[in-house]
């Protein structure tokens, strides 16, 4: 999946650079191998790109992105999708990674949300909690084929969550 991460890396700099010539972004990543498809927003400010490779295909949406309605991991109200992956591999089984960001002074909040969510994952979960000026979390069950990881950074809260088929 080495064509996902350049894709992924790829989308991250149009976005952060605001790509004003996004119409020569676009026709550069879809002459990439495995590259199918391209959208990237009016402004730069969004960008789409579908990936290819070995029968797996992936989709990466940066900026805008919408959180798609069968994600199983639940998500806060109120927060901003960064970037959504999704992917489906040769045999069907389907992975996808969500990253959303809060105001920093919901930590307590969104903490207590997951802790609660975390109490509903077979037995085998991991919680771990990392408390002082950075304050961390990371929730984990191999068997449900889940991971969220939540961090303050600067003035945001940050949660990644991630799912794969187990």
């Amino acid at each position: 999946m080495k064509k996902l991460i350049v894709a992924f890396a790829a989308a991250l700099l149009i976005t952060a650079c605001g790509d004003s010539g996004s119409s020569i972004s676009e026709q550069v990543l879809e002459n990439q191998p495995g590259v199918s498809d391209v959208q990237i927003g009016d402004n730069g400010s969004s960008a789409t790109i579908q990936v290819e490779e070995n029968g797996t295909s992936a989709t990466i949406a940066v900026g805008g992105a919408e959180i798609p309605e069968d994600f199983p991991i639940p998500l806060p109200d109120g927060g901003e999708t960064g970037s959504v992956i999704q992917s489906t591999g040769p045999e069907g089984q389907s992975s996808g990674s969500v990253v959303v960001a809060y105001p920093a002074e919901r930590w307590d909040e969104i903490l207590a949300f997951y802790q609660n969510w975390a109490e509903t994952l077979p037995p085998d979960r991991f919680v771990n909690v990392i408390s002082g000026a950075s304050p961390a979390a990371q929730i984990f069950s191999e068997q449900a084929g889940v991971s969220v990881n939540l961090g303050v950074s600067d003035d945001q809260v940050l949660v990644i969550a991630t799912t794969g088929t187990p």
